[in-house]
């Protein structure tokens, strides 16, 4: 887990509004453990709680007051658009980074 977070700090420190990252992997694989380290090195905050957001489907982290990393998990989703639409896809690419899990 802690080679997942420190790879998911590292791919943080490029990164830039409009970004998307899609995490596929089996249950275990370590995503969340990716993107706890993506976050927390983002926000600059060590020891941000950052869960998977399967049952909320997204949770968002401001790095400042203009951006924001959102962690979604869509394993849950059908795969029909009207499942995304709370999720508000369209300004989210476009004005946050994106981490996805189960694309």
């Amino acid at each position: 887990p802690e080679d997942r977070e420190d790879i998911g700090g590292l791919l943080s420190v490029n990164s830039l509004p409009g970004d998307v990252i899609l995490l596929d992997g089996d249950l275990g694989a370590g995503k969340t453990c990716f993107s706890r380290g993506f976050v927390r090195a983002k926000t600059g905050l060590p020891d941000e709680r950052v869960t998977s957001p399967t049952y909320l489907l997204s949770n968002a982290y401001s790095v400042d007051s203009n951006l924001k990393v959102y962690h979604m998990d869509l394993y849950r989703l059908s795969g029909n658009g009207d499942d995304l639409a709370p999720l508000d896809l369209e300004n989210v690419f476009e004005d946050g980074i994106s981490l996805i899990e189960w694309p």
